[in-house]
């Protein structure tokens, strides 16, 4: 008599995992701001994506991976609302050469709601650092949907922009 243990898909490792095509391939490319290395509040900050031959973008693995300080005034404390890496970005151009393609006002909130739909707890707490949601400690539910801020905080953030 045999046991058989029923296990996802996910976790049959006897497959080969999906590859690129043959002479097709897959490169990792950094991009800088072109327009400065430092930003205050209202600036817009610009990157070119190079324009090769044969070259492929694709959306879904465009990230963003930045250092913020919050600094107030005033003594005291703040916070920011929603998902804290992408909250700092409320409007989002693409352009082609010079012509405006589209153009996305209140992108953060947009952003955040597809982060909201699209991931569960479980994810939010294994992306916390990264997204500014918290500490090394274990922040609470509630503490998933913001970040406290001190008179000055300085965040290491990186998020997904699809």
């Amino acid at each position: 008599m045999s046991v058989q243990a029923v296990l996802p898909a996910q976790l049959d490792f006897s497959k080969k995992p999906p590859s690129l095509p043959s002479g097709v391939e897959s490169k990792l490319m950094n991009f800088q701001a072109v327009n400065g290395i430092s930003f205050t509040s209202n600036q817009v900050i610009e990157f070119q994506l190079p324009s090769q031959n044969g070259l492929y973008f694709d959306p879904k693995t465009l990230f963003v991976r930045y250092k913020i300080t919050y600094t107030y005034v005033a003594s005291g404390t703040g916070s920011v609302r929603g998902l804290p890496a992408l909250t700092t970005f409320s409007k989002l151009d693409e352009f082609i050469g010079s012509t405006n393609i589209n153009s996305v006002y209140n992108w953060n909130q947009a952003a955040n709601m597809w982060y909201n739909i699209n991931t569960n707890v479980a994810q939010k707490y294994g992306e916390q650092t990264s997204l500014g949601f918290g500490t090394s400690a274990v922040p609470s539910l509630e503490a998933m949907e913001s970040r406290a801020l001190t008179a000055t905080t300085t965040l290491y953030l990186s998020a997904p922009l699809s």
